[in-house]
């Protein structure tokens, strides 16, 4: 074949194979965005406000007297475990580790209600990487709404491993004397500080507060409001 019939014959296949990329590109483009869409609408936007609300709501002091409305916490996990096609493996897996803590007998409780924590927490960690993407990140009010999981994703989490030692009220009294009296006491801690903590099954005894202007090394049975005075 002569050379200048060639060079158009080149030109026109890979003319179409590039074509059959782009078009191949710009359709699972619209099918990841359309299934984000449907995992914030389904996983995410029923559920997250009651979420944060309980694990918010629930560390204030006098929260058994103060809450004229209280959230229904195993309700909502019942219902997110509806959705839970829309999860990732860790979501599942904590989903799994909370069904089997309620499967047994527990006179404590510990297990039943530190696992109630557990799940919470991977919940909102699954929020942050996949859950939030339906709704972009282009203004103010998302960058928000990550700080505001974050700060309670990582409270959460403290919670959770100080139930080791305290027990579930015992834990939950003592996050609310610290929120009560500093405006951002676990500055000192990240989400992946947590994360790590969490699946290195860490056994929690003391924390790093944030003080006005310090931070101090805090034995979890000494924190109360005589650590304050």
């Amino acid at each position: 074949m002569e050379t200048k019939y060639l060079i158009p014959l080149l030109a026109a296949i890979l003319g179409a194979i590039l074509g059959q990329l782009l078009s191949h590109l710009f359709t699972h483009q619209r099918e990841q965005k359309k299934l984000e869409k449907e995992v914030y609408q389904n996983l995410v936007a029923p559920y997250l406000n009651d979420v944060i609300f309980y694990i918010n709501s629930e560390t204030i002091t006098r929260a058994q007297h103060d809450l004229e409305e209280r959230i229904d916490i195993e309700q909502v996990i019942n219902n997110i475990n509806k959705n839970i096609k829309y999860g990732n493996s860790q979501l599942f897996l904590a989903l799994f580790d909370y069904q089997d803590s309620r499967t047994y007998f527990d006179g404590s409780g510990k297990q039943k209600n530190s696992g109630v924590l557990a799940f919470l927490y991977w919940y909102l960690d699954f929020v942050i990487n996949d859950g939030i993407k339906g709704v972009g990140y282009e203004n103010m009010d998302t960058f928000e709404l990550i700080a505001l999981i974050r700060r309670t994703q990582i409270k959460c989490g403290i919670w959770y491993l100080m139930c080791d030692r305290l027990l579930f009220e015992g834990s939950k009294n003592k996050l609310s004397i610290l929120f009560e009296q500093l405006p951002n006491p676990l500055a000192n801690y990240t989400v992946a500080d947590i994360s790590k903590m969490i699946k290195n099954d860490v056994k929690l005894t003391e924390l790093t507060i944030l003080f006005e202007d310090e931070y101090k090394n805090v034995k979890l049975e000494d924190i109360g409001y005589g650590l304050f005075k």
